[in-house]
């Protein structure tokens, strides 16, 4: 795999694109085939603890065949479940 120049403004960290948009996109597709085969007749709900996770989530709602749905925990969630561990 060849990895490209990271985007103009990204930071230092960044070294290069590892993974293409399509490649992402491909992943995410058989990801939501998979799921949409071992959960089919089931809801499935998915979860995600970072707001960044959102934009992938809502990328495999879209692929997944089904009844389907969406969450995050709130902060007061994961704090109380922290404290209580």
């Amino acid at each position: 795999m060849r990895v490209e120049a990271p985007p103009h403004g990204a930071p230092r960290q960044v070294s290069g694109v590892l993974l293409d948009e399509a490649t992402i996109a491909r992943r995410v597709a058989e990801l939501g085939v998979a799921i949409s085969s071992d959960y089919a007749g089931r809801e499935v709900v998915l979860v995600t603890l970072l707001r960044g996770g959102l934009y992938f989530l809502a990328d495999l709602c879209r692929a997944i065949d089904g009844e389907r749905s969406w969450a995050w925990p709130s902060r007061p969630t994961m704090q109380a479940a922290r404290s209580s561990s």
